[in-house]
């Protein structure tokens, strides 16, 4: 096998090139895109969000992946105004949304017609309150207002129903933003968020994390495997996974023992040598992810990651996503017990038991 110095040396020559022109997600403004005069509001000129039409947010979408964030409403309906006026106007709500979202104001009784993923979409205009057909689809049949449909990246449609306030929409903005429902049931994340960011809890940090070059050299002298935890300061959920999964005792006690552990900041700016390799961030924007994490993620810099390397230092896997202490455990022990070498996933899985009460 090569040392792991020359796959990083190999990863790190073919990426750099094409990641000089990465910019964080997190960092970049929207620019709203020419208003097409169709399905605006009519106080746009007001908002705080920079709203695009259905149109322009599936076409940027494709450009460049990011969830889009669907209002949808009707003119009659008094809780969409009321969440108009106190909850996309709250500064802080706006500015997230227009970070990480593709925003969409979308009359669920517009009139005119809609091409969507090669299909036509009109209103047929029967019954009192005739709904338009788009619409009838994304909300899933429940026409009920207002509620906000997440379309992600790979067109899941998620429509979450009812009124929220600032407080209320916060972790339903961060769930969905950062993937985090690819990986972790909302009810899980939403008890850790409040636990954290809402009840001020700050449990002890109780794993034993190492720098990379030093968990490489420990590991040279005495194998053992290395858990490298990949965040971003822009991630919340990399923040919480840091602070309620790995300070779980269970967790932290089997890592401790089994593995060195590794927590790297993607905008780091340190400068990191293995072997004749010297890493750095180049800062070419803000929040420019430095060069380690990019060669170990292959470029694809998804917040928190966790990559699991063997006694030889090689990359033997990597999960991207926060998870929650029972989502974490089935994947260290499936790794720091050796189970990868004799068990498939699947069947590891389906019989392993957790000790997490």
């Amino acid at each position: 096998m090569q040392p792991f110095n020359s796959i990083l040396n190999i990863i790190f020559m073919k990426l750099i090139k094409f990641y000089l022109l990465i910019v964080v997600m997190s960092s970049q403004l929207i620019v709203a895109g020419q208003d097409k005069g169709q399905n605006k509001p009519k106080e746009e000129s007001k908002s705080l969000i920079k709203w695009y039409s259905f149109e322009e947010a599936v076409e940027l979408q494709e450009k460049q992946p990011k969830t889009i964030f669907i209002d949808m409403y009707t003119d009659w309906c008094g809780w969409c105004k009321k969440m108009d006026k106190e909850t996309f106007h709250n500064p802080q709500i706006a500015a997230y949304i227009n970070a990480n979202y593709y925003p969409v104001k979308f009359n669920a009784e517009r009139k005119d017609s809609i091409v969507y993923k090669g299909k036509t979409y009109y209103n047929k205009g029967s019954g009192k309150r005739p709904p338009h057909e788009l619409a009838v689809e994304l909300l899933k049949g429940r026409m009920s207002y207002p509620t906000i449909v997440y379309i992600d990246d790979q067109f899941n449609v998620n429509p979450v129903g009812g009124y929220m306030d600032p407080a209320k929409i916060e972790p339903v903005l961060i769930y969905f933003a950062e993937r985090i429902h690819r990986s972790a049931p909302f009810a899980d994340f939403k008890k850790n968020f409040e636990s954290y960011y809402i009840n001020k809890e700050k449990p002890e940090q109780l794993v034993n994390w190492l720098p990379f070059d030093k968990a490489i050299t420990m590991n040279s002298a005495n194998p053992k495997k290395i858990l490298v935890l990949i965040v971003s300061d822009f991630s919340r959920g990399s923040e919480l996974e840091v602070n309620t999964t790995f300070t779980d005792s269970v967790i932290a006690a089997y890592l401790n023992e089994k593995y060195y552990c590794v927590k790297l900041r993607a905008e780091m700016t340190d400068t990191i040598t293995i072997g004749n390799q010297v890493f750095v961030n180049e800062k070419k924007t803000p929040n420019y992810p430095h060069q380690l994490p990019i060669a170990l993620l292959q470029g694809k810099m998804s917040y928190p990651s966790v990559l699991f390397l063997d006694e030889k230092s090689q990359i033997i896997n990597k999960i991207s996503g926060y998870l929650i202490p029972k989502g974490l455990e089935p994947f260290i022990k499936y790794f720091g017990d050796d189970y990868y070498k004799t068990k498939q996933w699947a069947e590891y899985r389906q019989d392993f038991k957790s000790s997490i009460k």
